[in-house]
């Protein structure tokens, strides 16, 4: 028999993120333990827990989730992936924003220098 995702023993997380997706899911759902490839379905998600598990992601880890990517990405590998490639073009969006918006500062003070130095020539 082939291991897959889905037969294959529980996986232990490798990395934080997945550390505390796992923590999370281990206390919404009352196990001892779930691996990253374990379906929160199969642990026995209802809807109740959909809604306790978004609040606790919002809560512990800042993370507002729609209740239909929990549908999207049901073990802790999926979601903890969707999160990554977000997060970081999100920095690096974030980053080129505030760039820009120090380079329009900037502008903008030069541009009121100016003017100042035009009113000073014409009251003269």
């Amino acid at each position: 028999m082939e291991l897959t995702p889905e037969t294959e023993p529980s996986a232990a997380p490798r990395n934080d993120l997945e550390r505390s997706l796992a923590r999370i899911w281990c206390e919404v759902l009352g196990h001892e333990k779930v691996g990253i490839h374990d379906n929160f379905f199969a642990l026995g998600g209802r809807s109740l827990h959909m809604i306790q598990l978004r609040d606790r992601l919002l809560a512990d880890l800042g993370h507002d989730v729609r209740i239909a990517d929990l549908f999207k990405y049901p073990t802790i590998a999926s979601l903890a992936q969707s999160w990554s490639p977000v997060d970081l073009s999100e920095k690096a969006d974030l980053g080129q924003i505030e760039e820009q918006a120090q380079k329009q500062r900037e502008a903008l003070l030069r541009q009121k220098r100016i003017a100042r130095r035009g009113d000073e020539i014409r009251e003269r």
